[in-house]
């Protein structure tokens, strides 16, 4: 038997990913789905939080959307620091060194460092 991709609740009528911020049900008004197919068969809907009916969730794309942009304002401005980046893109200093880290594993400066010309990475300080 595959190992379950969501569960669903009996009685909201909703199911999620696992890890999803909403409350924790109780368990027995859980179901185990191995599809989202599954969970339309038994008449549940898609969590409006994880949005388990897309590809990636929703903090997961943000993430994505922060490193990518990331790069871009670091490449459009070369000589701002990381503070005015993250400034940039309306979240603090803390949180883009967070989510740099998780999706890359380095911090945002070895990040850029690795994804621009030397030229460029060399300008960027914190």
């Amino acid at each position: 038997m595959p190992t379950p991709q969501f569960y669903g609740v009996t009685t909201t009528g909703i199911y999620c990913r696992f890890g999803c911020p909403s409350r924790t049900p109780r368990p027995e008004n859980v179901v185990y789905l191995n599809s989202t197919q599954d969970a339309q068969v038994l008449g549940l809907r898609p969590c409006k939080r994880c949005r388990p009916d897309q590809l990636t969730a929703p903090h997961q794309a943000f993430h994505e959307f922060v490193a990518s942009q990331l790069v871009i304002l670091a490449q459009q401005h070369p000589a701002h620091t990381i503070k005015e980046h993250a400034a940039a893109l309306s979240i603090s200093t803390r949180q883009l060194e967070w989510i740099i880290l998780l999706q890359t594993g380095f911090s945002p400066r070895a990040y850029l460092n690795s994804s621009m010309p030397a030229s460029l990475s060399e300008r960027i300080s914190t």
